[in-house]
């Protein structure tokens, strides 16, 4: 499955939408606490000894520990989502200082400065040497 490709084939990525979403790893991981509290929690007492009634609490037995597997692996892909949603924000982060970085390093090399061979040169000079030689 592909991103969000532009025309260009340049990947946009909204850092601070990112951002916004791992709001919502915390609201999801309480409903897992919630729905795991609620489900350990639950029981099939005074059902009997006849066959239904074991039966019954078998198969609710299986059920509840299907259920609790099941909120187990919920909330470990949850985390797992989690760190790899903060790792891609780190990481676009950093490729965006180092990109800024480099385009100011390249700026300040167009950019003369006082002092800087050339810096003083008047058109018809070869840089920091002086009147072109005819």
């Amino acid at each position: 499955m592909m991103g969000p490709v532009s025309g260009d084939g340049v990947i946009d990525v909204n850092i601070d939408a990112l951002e916004e979403f791992m709001q919502i790893f915390e609201r999801l991981q309480a409903l897992q606490t919630s729905a795991h509290g609620s489900v350990h929690s639950t029981n099939a007492p005074g059902l009997g000894k006849f066959a239904d009634a074991v039966t019954v609490a078998a198969e609710h037995a299986r059920l509840r520990a299907e259920h609790m597997a099941r909120l187990k692996r919920l909330l470990a892909a949850l985390r797992a989502s989690e760190r790899a949603t903060a790792q891609v924000i780190v990481d676009y982060e950093e490729s965006d200082n180092v990109a800024k970085t480099n385009m100011n390093s390249f700026l300040a090399t167009l950019t003369p400065t006082t002092g800087a061979v050339g810096a003083t040169d008047r058109p018809g000079m070869i840089a920091g040497h002086g009147p072109k030689e005819a």
